[in-house]
């Protein structure tokens, strides 16, 4: 190395003091607080310019941002400290058949006529007709150690842990998105690791959206008791979910140099891939990794 700086990667020499604690702690900051930093720069588009980031990664223009993995992740962290979204985390009543759900309930007396009719003709989730004989195996065998052990307290154990299995599993949507994309885009004749980056950052988006959107506003009319008319609420639902679904068509028009109509069907594409992957693919998944793991 000559001179202060490599002729062939430009990296600085590396002085003593930049090898103190110190000096790496306040590299970390500056990179995060930097107003045109590759982290705000990069969360700057993807929040507010939908399928832009995707844009410049596609077209190799990648040095100003970071990485699609690192959004990820960082999404991903905010979320597992978060609590998580009812679709994601469905208690153990709602995994099983309804025969088996009325069992492991407490005290059934609470609930309404409508919805014990309904779990008395319920047949659980996709997955409930070859996952049910575990659940009874998982009991019996836990009553043999432990005498008492019933399908109630195994639904408490179940539902204290589901939602820290959901949290992690929730990358095993991102690859089903990508096969969509990739299923509609054929013709553009793109590597599945493009259409992959693509539904990273959407799902990264979903994932910040609920925690900077859905959540606080689900805190403000569950806590805050604001006094909206009864249809408010699904009124608010709707925006909120009409508000996710322009973002997804505007990132496929966007992200894929697109008309409408091709934009279009990239977003059906990813509402059945969404679809698929979370009640066939992570549901199953959630529950069976959390059952082994109780």
């Amino acid at each position: 190395m000559v001179g202060a700086w490599c002729h062939a990667c430009g990296q600085k020499r590396v002085m003593p003091e930049e090898r103190r604690l110190g000096h790496l702690l306040g590299e970390a900051f500056h990179a995060i607080t930097e107003l045109d930093g590759k982290l705000l720069r990069s969360l700057r588009l993807l929040l507010f310019k939908p399928g832009l980031l995707s844009r410049e990664y596609l077209d190799d223009r990648r040095a100003r941002y970071a990485t699609p993995v690192s959004l990820f992740l960082l999404a991903n962290v905010l979320y597992f400290f978060a609590p998580a979204l009812t679709d994601f985390n469905l208690p153990f009543a709602d995994q099983v058949p309804g025969e088996m759900a009325l069992r492991s309930l407490d005290d059934d007396s609470a609930l309404s006529p409508e919805y014990r009719a309904y779990l008395a003709h319920s047949a659980g989730q996709n997955h409930s007709r070859w996952t049910a004989p575990l659940v009874t195996r998982k009991v019996a065998a836990r009553a043999a150690v432990e005498p008492g052990y019933d399908l109630r307290k195994l639904a408490h154990d179940y539902d204290d842990e589901a939602g820290l299995v959901g949290k992690v599993l929730m990358v095993v949507h991102v690859p089903i998105l990508a096969l969509g994309l990739a299923l509609v885009y054929v013709r553009q004749r793109r590597w599945f690791a493009d259409h992959f980056v693509v539904a990273l950052h959407l799902f990264t988006f979903l994932l910040l959206f609920a925690q900077l959107a859905v959540t606080p506003i689900h805190w403000l009319v569950e806590s805050v008791a604001i006094g909206l008319p009864a249809g408010a609420y699904r009124v608010l639902a709707l925006l909120l979910m009409g508000v996710l679904l322009a973002y997804f068509l505007l990132a496929c028009r966007n992200a894929y140099r697109v008309g409408w109509g091709a934009a279009a069907a990239g977003l059906f594409a990813l509402i059945v891939a969404l679809w698929f992957a979370n009640l066939w693919v992570y549901r199953t998944l959630q529950f069976v990794v959390t059952l082994w793991l109780i």
